[in-house]
């Protein structure tokens, strides 16, 4: 007990180190141009000679032949408060003496590279060429987005008008008409209706320990939260949570309100999340078959810290090399985006291989998020617990699919917290009643 406390003082100690140091890599960063001089003649090819960054706000003026032709200024000098799904955006942009936009060129970001690759190509860039602070360059209108990276185009967008109405306004002294309020379109609030609906059905279930509704819950989650919205927790979104980087209000209010559900779900309940919403979760419950299980060996108990060990690496990872796909090894996006390097599709055909054989394999050996909702859940409210009236039967434990009821002392069974995804099949076949939530002390 004593060399495990040890341990897990090291890990949360050291993850702290690795916060700090990101923090302050961050700041010295801040401190000095990143690669902006370089792209000052891809965002305004018709100078040939810029000035110093000066003003108010922050500017490079273009020269050509020693007479003055435009500006080049960064989006994050001017309208830093606009953010992308993982934080600010850097982005270099060219305007002329008239307004017009004569370049764009993404400097940097921390969005997840395989949802963002088109962001960098020609047609999406080039969109911006020609406008000026009359345009409201809204996606969907005047410019084309990118499929599943709505905020991170939104975002660009908003980012380069606000620059370029402002630089207009205080720099060319031209006046420009009010920026209109960002609002959530109709179809957006329906979204938030319809996860909020789903999470409401899924408390039903739980509560009232109905299994068909809990599959029913696991199929509307895996088709809306996976592969409509792909908006599902990730290990990205818990480092982004981390370092601070949060997506931008309003268009990323599905997000916080997913988020602020799972928070509040595993505070009072625990790991409700992995056994009632996960979309990958769902996809390995789908292809289990339970004649074909094997045999578990004895390692279980040690292959289920696997987990753990994986997301301490992974989070110093992201956070020594401020990236935060550096330690991301989760196969969601080749299925839910259709997106991956050979290497993890390899890694999602093993890991949905073995789910054949494994009752979710993966949440139980190595999904991040599964590990840090598990530490969340030991702190959680209302924990499942067994009672004086337990005869011992073991029929919870030989009927919990995660193997997460375990027998610590002779004849008294013990729910292992961090492991339990509430699923209620222990509390189904318990003729006792001896099964339930309930607070500690209780």
């Amino acid at each position: 007990m004593f060399f495990k406390r040890v341990i897990i003082f090291f890990a949360f100690v050291t993850v702290g180190i690795a916060l700090a140091y990101n923090y302050s890599h961050r700041l010295r960063v801040a401190e000095r141009p990143f690669l902006e001089i370089e792209f000052l003649k891809e965002v305004f090819p018709l100078a040939d000679n810029f000035s110093q960054k000066k003003g108010s706000p922050p500017h490079y003026e273009a020269y050509k032949d020693k007479r003055l032709i435009g500006f080049c200024f960064l989006t994050t000098d001017i309208a830093p408060e606009i953010r992308g799904y993982g934080g600010p955006i850097q982005i270099m942009v060219g305007m002329d003496l008239e307004g017009k936009i004569t370049g764009v060129e993404i400097l940097q970001h921390n969005e997840t590279p395989v949802y963002v690759q088109e962001i960098y190509e020609s047609w999406f860039t080039e969109q911006f060429k020609g406008k000026d602070a009359t345009d409201k360059l809204l996606i969907g209108e005047d410019l084309d987005g990118i499929t599943q990276a709505t905020i991170t185009t939104t975002a660009i967008a908003q980012g380069v008008r606000k620059s370029v109405n402002i630089i207009t306004k205080e720099v060319l002294h031209k006046e420009v008409a009010k920026a209109e309020v960002e609002e959530l379109t109709f179809w957006e609030r329906w979204q938030l209706f319809l996860l909020g609906t789903i999470f409401v059905v899924a408390l039903v279930g739980f509560f009232r320990r109905k299994r068909w509704l809990r599959y029913f819950v696991l199929i509307c989650a895996l088709i809306f939260i996976g592969f409509y919205k792909n908006n599902f927790l990730s290990l990205i979104n818990i480092i982004n949570s981390l370092t601070g980087r949060f997506p931008p209000l309003p268009h990323g209010s599905f997000w916080y309100l997913l988020a602020g559900l799972i928070l509040v779900s595993t505070i009072f309940w625990g790991r409700f999340y992995c056994g009632w919403l996960c979309p990958f979760g769902a996809i390995e419950e789908i292809i289990h078959r339970k004649r074909y299980k094997l045999q578990v060996s004895s390692l279980e108990s040690e292959l289920k810290r696997v987990k753990y060990f994986l997301v301490w690496i992974a989070i110093i990872l992201a956070l020594v090399l401020d990236n935060v796909s550096a330690g991301n090894y989760e196969p969601f996006t080749v299925i839910f985006n259709q997106k991956g390097s050979t290497l993890l599709v390899s890694f999602l055909i093993g890991i949905l291989f073995f789910s054949l054989f494994y009752y979710r394999f993966w949440c139980r050996y190595f999904c991040p998020v599964g590990a840090v909702l598990g530490l969340v859940s030991s702190l959680s409210i209302w924990k499942l617990r067994s009672g004086e009236n337990c005869t011992f039967c073991q029929s919870c434990l030989n009927n919990c699919p995660m193997q997460a009821i375990e027998v610590r002392d002779k004849e008294k069974i013990t729910i292992n917290h961090l492991e339990c995804i509430h699923c209620n099949e222990c509390i189904g076949v318990c003729r006792q009643g001896s099964l339930n939530r309930r607070r500690r002390g209780v």
